[in-house]
């Protein structure tokens, strides 16, 4: 059986990571990723779980019986039943190649082999200098950026007013 396991490093040094590890018996695919540091948890996980996927079917099981596991926390998005895009692509291409997935979680650092690898993979992708995947701004955290600076500009703009109450 083909496992694949998935992990996410965020905000280290700023940055966001994530990485793939296939085993079969031994390591037979890795990938990392360093996303855009403004890319959430949230597409890292989509894309970890996406690159998974696509090399399981691509590259390591070639036969249409072919059964794999995803392992995944507890908190995926692929859990959600919420209709965002990216999740409604994965389920769509997992159906589309007629073969067998199963997704479920892994207790981390416990010493799963699959499953450290693909978290020092993760970590380890946080160090790339170069970004492989750019990920877009959703609009909401683009208004969360723009009330966050706003309110910054207002304190400053307070703070160093003569005209506030109480000021000498």
């Amino acid at each position: 059986m083909v496992t694949a396991f998935t992990q996410t490093r965020s905000r280290m040094r700023g940055r966001v990571g994530c990485a793939v590890c296939i085993l079969e018996n031994k390591e037979i695919f890795k990938e990392q990723l360093r996303l855009s540091d403004d890319a959430s948890v949230f597409m890292a996980e989509l894309k970890a779980i996406e690159a998974a996927i696509i090399a399981a079917n691509a590259h390591h099981c070639p036969s249409k019986k072919t059964y794999f596991l995803i392992q995944i926390s507890p908190t995926s998005p692929v859990q959600s039943q919420q209709p965002h895009r990216p999740i409604a692509s994965i389920k769509s291409f997992c159906l589309s190649t007629r073969k067998q997935h199963a997704n479920y979680w892994t207790k981390a650092h416990v010493g799963t082999e699959g499953n450290e690898r693909a978290d020092r993979y993760a970590k380890e992708a946080t160090t790339k200098d170069q970004v492989d995947l750019h990920i877009g701004l959703y609009i909401k955290h683009i208004k969360a950026e723009l009330t966050k600076a706003i309110k910054s500009e207002w304190q400053n703009q307070w703070s160093s007013s003569s005209k506030r109450k109480g000021s000498p």
